[in-house]
C-alpha cells in the first residue's frame, strides 16, 4: 500500500486538475454568453434589417451568420476587462479596442474557407466598429468604405448591447436605446442603415429579437465559435488572462 506522503502529492495533483478543469468550464460558460449568444441576438436583427433594407435572402443570411461571430476576438481579451464593472482605463481601453484584428486572425485560423460567405465573416469581424464619421477602429475608414455588412452589425451590436444588462451598466429603455441610434446617424452609424432600422424597430415589437427562434444561419455561426474556442483554450493563447455606460466595444 502507498504511505501517505507518496499519496498525497497526487491527491493535491487531482485536486489542481480539477480545480483548473471547473475554471475551464466556467470561461467557456461566460464567454459563450459574452460572444456567442449576443452575437446571435445580434444576427437576428441584422437579418430584419438587412432584408427591410431589401437584401436578397440569401446575402442577409450571410450576413447574420458573420453578425453571431462579429465579437469572436472577445475569446482573447481577458475576462477581468469584460466583466469589469467600472470605467476602463487606457490600458484596458487598447486591449479591448484590438479584438477586432484578433478576431480575424482567430477566424483565418478557423475558417480557411474563400467562399463569399467566409468573407463576410471577415469583414465583419474586422470592420464593425468603424464608423461612418472615420473615427472608428482598426483603419479609421470612412463612410461608404465601410463594408455594408459591417455597418448594418454596427447598428444592430449597438442597439442589443443597450437594451440587455452587462455587468458595467443596466438595460436601457428600448425607446432610449432607439434615441441613442438616431443621434449617433452620420456620426457612429450610416444614416441609410439608422433609418431603415428605425422603421424596423417602430413596426415591430422592440424585444422580438432576443426572443426571435434562430435562424437556420446560426448551426454554421456556432461551429466556428466551437472551433474558436476550443483553439484558444486548449492553446492558451489568451494573451491578457481571464463592462449607466455606453457598451463597450
Amino acid at each position: 500500500m502507498e504511505n501517505s506522503h507518496a499519496i498525497a502529492p497526487r491527491f493535491q495533483s487531482g485536486l489542481d486538475a480539477a480545480q483548473s478543469f471547473k475554471a475551464g468550464a466556467q470561461w467557456c460558460d461566460k464567454m459563450t454568453s459574452i460572444v456567442l449568444t449576443h452575437g446571435e441576438r445580434v444576427g437576428r436583427l441584422a437579418f430584419a434589417i438587412a432584408r427591410q433594407m431589401t437584401l436578397p435572402v440569401a446575402r442577409a443570411r450571410e450576413l447574420a451568420a458573420a453578425a453571431c461571430l462579429h465579437d469572436l476576438g472577445k475569446l482573447l481579451v481577458p475576462l477581468e476587462i469584460l466583466e469589469h464593472p467600472g470605467a476602463l482605463d487606457n490600458s484596458m481601453r487598447r486591449i479591448i479596442n484590438d479584438h477586432p484584428t484578433l478576431g480575424a486572425d482567430l477566424i483565418a485560423i478557423v475558417d480557411r474557407e474563400s467562399d463569399v460567405a467566409s468573407i463576410v465573416v471577415r469583414r465583419v469581424v474586422l470592420c464593425h466598429h468603424e464608423r461612418w464619421d472615420g473615427q472608428g477602429y482598426p483603419y479609421g475608414l470612412v463612410g461608404a468604405d465601410i463594408p455594408i455588412e459591417a455597418r448594418i452589425v454596427a447598428v444592430a451590436d449597438t442597439y442589443d448591447a443597450l437594451i440587455c444588462e452587462r455587468s458595467y451598466k443596466r438595460a436601457w429603455h428600448p425607446d432610449a436605446a432607439l434615441d441613442y441610434v438616431n443621434e449617433s446617424a452620420g456620426g457612429q452609424f450610416d444614416p441609410t442603415v439608422v433609418s431603415e432600422f428605425t422603421a424596423l424597430v417602430q413596426s415591430t415589437h422592440p424585444r422580438f429579437w432576443c426572443n426571435e427562434t434562430p435562424g437556420d444561419w446560426e448551426e454554421s455561426a456556432r461551429r466556428k465559435f466551437g472551433l474558436a474556442l476550443s483553439y484558444v483554450f486548449h492553446q492558451q493563447i489568451a494573451p491578457h488572462g481571464t463592462r449607466g455606460a455606453a457598451p463597450r466595444g
